[in-house]
């Protein structure tokens, strides 16, 4: 069983809701570490990156998860073991987008993000990301065609 495997196994049996919280306090120690150094590189075997970030290997491999779509090139989750070599480009504009996305705010409120990018680029980042998950329907007007196929005016039809 893959490292990744084991992660989404135990987070799929996971009730106690006080080891996820010590998660989320590791988590966070690890990104405030990455933006204060204003690491947009990490690289090691998962095991070194163990070692550096004092958590477990499946533990890595749960960070790798979420991180993994904030990086330039995407790595392969089902094959992570202990030996593997893992390269991590960090965009960060991504990485701020996913933590909004993710609605973690214990991320993306993190003092660190102030160094990295300006009150207003975070805002235009946070705006965005909203924008694209906001539902935007086109209601038709009184007089265009039913959208229901029927052929009459809408105000005729459905709109009425």
């Amino acid at each position: 069983m893959g490292l990744y495997e084991q992660w989404s196994d135990l987070m799929d049996r996971q009730t106690d809701a006080t080891y996820i919280k010590e998660y989320y306090i590791k988590e966070q120690a690890i990104y405030q570490g990455i933006l204060a150094n204003k690491t947009t590189t990490v690289e090691g075997s998962v095991e070194e990156l163990s070692e550096k970030w004092n958590i477990n290997t499946v533990e890595v491999a749960g960070f790798l998860s979420g991180i993994n779509s904030s990086l330039t090139q995407e790595i392969n989750l089902d094959d992570l073991e202990t030996s593997s070599h893992v390269k991590l480009d960090i965009d960060f504009e991504k990485l701020l987008w996913n933590m909004y996305a993710s609605k973690a705010p214990w991320l993306y409120e993190m003092e660190e993000w102030e160094e990295i990018f300006d009150q207003e680029k975070r805002e235009e980042i946070k705006k965005n990301q909203l924008d694209s998950v906001t539902a935007k329907r086109n209601k038709p007007g009184r007089n265009d065609p039913c959208p229901c196929g029927s052929g009459k005016k809408y105000k005729k039809c459905c709109g009425a």
